[in-house]
């Protein structure tokens, strides 16, 4: 079972902020809101609603940018807000990321 959860600015009907999550694989597999609506907490409703669906007492797992990549602030940051904690370093699509879990 997939659920993506999406915000949407209904004034000028566009979507400013979007997750997608696997229930059955128990993890955030992407997230992004429009640069001219960050910083209202858009993200952080999305997360909020995604635990809240998720299963209780399985891990969740999420990949983002790595400590040093100027890409990986605000996500890591994000993450670890929720109590999310930095696991292993990987590759993927050719680039460098690390896994964060957030235990449940």
């Amino acid at each position: 079972m997939h659920y993506k959860y999406y915000v949407k600015e209904w004034r000028y009907n566009i979507v400013v902020g979007i997750l997608l999550f696997s229930y059955n694989q128990s993890c955030l597999s992407c997230m992004a809101v429009h640069p001219s609506y960050r910083k209202r907490g858009i993200a952080t409703a999305m997360i909020n609603k995604m635990l809240s669906i998720m299963p209780k007492g399985k891990d969740i797992t999420v990949s983002t940018f790595i400590e040093n990549d100027n890409k990986g602030i605000a996500p890591r940051a994000l993450y670890k807000k929720f109590g999310f904690v930095e696991d292993e370093l990987c590759i993927e699509f050719n680039y460098p990321n690390q896994k964060f879990v957030l235990h449940r």
